[in-house]
């Protein structure tokens, strides 16, 4: 399955078996994502407003306590390709509270 380089240097495996995507990170990494998480940390605005529009729930934590709008508002490998995306990425999940 195809991933961007950005996605192995934040420790994202988005290989799953029979070619399905996986949305965990690998154990090893202690991360743990929902989809909008991982778009917002991909600063994917469509993806974030597709995912909000069918009932993401925007407030969830995962264990370490990151949640969609702190892992949008980090540096991370995405930021110099996606730099324009994450002013949008932010106001449209405090749109809807976070």
């Amino acid at each position: 399955m195809y991933y961007r380089p950005a996605d192995k240097a934040a420790g994202f495996d988005f290989s799953g078996a029979a070619g399905h995507a996986s949305l965990r990170p690998p154990p090893a990494s202690g991360r743990c994502a929902t989809p909008l998480m991982v778009a917002a940390f991909r600063l994917r605005p469509v993806l974030v407003q597709l995912l909000l529009q069918h009932g993401a729930q925007v407030n969830l934590c995962a264990a370490e306590g990151s949640s969609a709008l702190s892992l949008a508002q980090e540096d991370n490998p995405y930021m110099e390709t996606y730099r324009g995306c994450q002013p949008i990425v932010i106001r449209l999940l405090k749109a809807v509270g976070a």
